[in-house]
């Protein structure tokens, strides 16, 4: 199986500090994506009330910009997976953690090779210890369908819109925490009863920047690579299937 390097943002970050090169992620989720060096110019695929960047996504500095209303950077935007999101968009650096750097960043991660013929090759994922918690038997990447988790491990999910992308609520789950990949959702875990083949969950959930909401809910295990979150007024339901078996938590 071949590998190959690909940026990531695990760095000792230089607030205020960034030049061509610089690698970037975001000091939270506010962070706006731009169309132009202007703090109110959002990019059209940004301007929705519920598209925002997650801090586990980066950017990757081509050039520098300075104007009256702030120092602005113009480069590439990666998703939390390491795929290039959006290309030649601008960042206002002030909402940015940066660290110089000389030539792209390898170290820490890596690309694995999906095999065609295994659904469940894992997607690019940062190397992690081995999970403990309540859930960590449930660690990976999850989906809808497996032609969902084919989008999801060939990163073209990343390729898409915010609109788009989080249309197929593509699921990460680690040892004490779950989250959707493409939207600032995610809950931690404690409590957890096993009733037969269902799991009873005291989780904590984050919609955005709103305050934890508590919520107890039901997940089905129906086999190695398959649950089924039972409850239809919770903000991840139905059906889902194993992509991968790796995910590096907090990643929105």
């Amino acid at each position: 199986m071949k590998r190959y390097p690909i940026i990531i943002a695990s760095l000792l970050m230089l607030s205020g500090t960034c030049s061509a090169n610089s690698l970037c992620s975001p000091k939270d989720n506010n962070a706006r994506i731009l169309s132009a060096p202007s703090p109110n110019a959002i990019d059209p695929q940004w301007s929705g009330g519920s598209s925002f960047v997650g801090t586990g996504w980066s950017f990757y500095v081509n050039e520098t910009v300075k104007s009256p209303t702030g120092l602005f950077a113009k480069g590439n935007l990666h998703g939390s997976r390491g795929g290039i999101a959006q290309k030649d968009v601008y960042v206002l650096l002030s909402e940015w953690d940066c660290a110089e750097s000389g030539e792209e960043v390898t170290e820490g991660i890596e690309r694995v090779d999906a095999d065609p013929a295994d659904e469940s090759t894992s997607a690019p994922v940062a190397s992690t210890p081995e999970m403990t918690g309540p859930l960590a038997d449930l660690t990976g990447v999850w989906a809808h369908s497996s032609a969902d988790c084919k989008l999801a491990n060939g990163g073209a999910l990343d390729k898409m819109t915010r609109f788009e992308s989080k249309q197929y609520q593509v699921v990460g789950i680690c040892g004490n925490n779950f989250e959707y990949l493409q939207r600032a959702f995610s809950c931690e875990t404690s409590d957890v009863k096993k009733v037969g083949d269902v799991l009873d969950v005291e989780t904590s959930c984050r919609l955005k920047d709103y305050d934890p909401e508590k919520k107890r809910i039901h997940v089905q295990v129906r086999g190695a690579d398959a649950v089924r979150f039972l409850d239809s007024d919770f903000e991840i339901s139905g059906d889902y299937v194993r992509c991968s078996r790796s995910y590096r938590c907090n990643q929105n």
